[in-house]
C-alpha cells in the first residue's frame, strides 16, 4: 500500500482508486521513489496546462502574423508538387552526396522563399531530405547563416548561382 497527500492529509491509497485520473491532466504528480509515496499539486497541475495552452496559442498566432506564406504550404498545388517531387527523388540528397542511400520524406527548398510564391512553387528549388537533414543539419545552416567555402577556402558566390 502507498500513502496518498492529498490536501495534507495521509491515507492508504488502493490499487483501484482515482490515482489515474489523478495523472490524466499533464501529469503533475511528483514522485518519491524512497519511500513509494505519491503526493499531487492541484494548483502546479491546473497552472501547468493553461499556461502550456496559452503559450501554444500565443506562439501561433505570432507565427501567422510574421510568417503569412506558411499558409502556402496546405494549398493543393503544394501537396501536389511535393508528391511529384519524392516521387522524381525518393532518397535524401544530403546523404546522396556522402554515398548513402536514406529515404527522403520532406521536401525543401533550397533557397529560401520568405513568401516569393513563383520562388515556392519552382520545382527546380525543391529538394529532398529525410527527416533527421531537414530538421538538424539544413535548418542549423539557416540559422546559423551557414556560408558554403571552395576548396580554396573562400566563400562561394550564392548570387551568381
Amino acid at each position: 500500500m502507498r500513502a496518498h497527500f492529498s490536501s495534507g492529509q495521509i491515507g492508504p491509497l488502493s490499487l483501484g482508486s482515482s490515482l489515474a485520473s489523478e495523472r490524466r491532466a499533464c501529469g503533475a504528480m511528483i514522485g518519491n521513489r524512497r519511500s513509494s509515496t505519491l503526493r499531487t499539486v492541484p494548483q502546479l497541475r491546473m497552472y501547468a496546462c493553461s499556461t502550456k495552452r496559452q503559450r501554444d496559442r500565443r506562439y501561433d498566432a505570432k507565427r501567422r502574423v510574421e510568417k503569412p506564406w506558411r499558409m502556402l504550404y496546405r494549398t493543393p498545388a503544394w501537396r501536389k508538387i511535393r508528391a511529384e517531387q519524392l516521387r522524381r527523388e525518393p532518397w535524401c540528397r544530403m546523404h546522396a552526396a556522402r554515398g548513402e542511400q536514406v529515404g527522403a520524406s520532406h521536401v525543401d527548398h533550397i533557397k529560401a522563399h520568405r513568401g516569393n510564391r513563383a520562388l515556392f512553387f519552382d520545382p527546380a528549388n525543391l529538394q529532398s531530405l529525410c527527416v533527421t537533414c531537414h530538421n538538424k543539419v539544413k535548418q542549423s545552416h539557416e540559422r546559423s547563416r551557414f556560408v558554403p567555402v571552395g576548396a580554396d577556402g573562400w566563400p562561394i558566390d550564392q548570387q551568381s548561382s
